[in-house]
């Protein structure tokens, strides 16, 4: 998360702390895919998708308010639960819809996401310029509930994909 670095600064962590937080953000980023089959065997992704929405949310509310060390832990849930969704959705995704429409949707899928991304990262720069660092990464908490709350219907009412390990 590109604001991790200010955070720990407001809360005193120095250059060298920050760079090994960020090289450690980098590590688990490229490690933690690596449990998504377990993951999705042992949960499945109508689990693990609000599950980690829950995680995302308690991590940014914890990163602004706690002492250096929370935010760091925060920060690798932050960087690791993402990418354990993103392969399941993905998977999902790939089996769910025929190849010849495969690349067309996951295509408009990665517009809508860099969209919605640039856009959070606007409103978090906002909401941390007009309430501090700390007040404005707990503040955006909210968005992470609000998707949780759009995939409720998923959890009621069932989904029609199966994955592999579902089967």
């Amino acid at each position: 998360m590109i604001f991790t670095q200010q955070v720990l600064s407001d809360q005193g962590a120095g250059t060298a702390l920050v760079g090994v937080v960020i090289a450690g953000g980098f590590l688990a980023g490229g490690l933690v895919p690596l449990l998504s089959d377990r993951a999705d065997r042992r949960l499945g992704y109508r689990v693990v998708v609000p599950v980690s929405l829950l995680a995302l949310a308690a991590a940014l509310g914890l990163s602004g308010l706690g002492p250096v060390w929370v935010t760091v832990t925060a920060f690798l849930v932050l960087v690791g639960v993402p990418e354990i969704t993103a392969v399941l959705v993905d998977n999902v995704l790939n089996e769910a819809v025929p190849s010849r429409h495969r690349a067309g949707l996951l295509s408009m899928i990665a517009f809508v996401e860099s969209v919605l991304i640039g856009t959070g990262y606007l409103v978090l720069g906002a909401l941390m310029d007009g309430l501090g660092s700390g007040a404005g990464m707990a503040t955006y908490a909210v968005v992470p509930l609000l998707a949780c709350l759009l995939w409720l219907p998923v959890l009621l009412r069932g989904a029609s994909v199966t994955t592999g390990a579902e089967r």
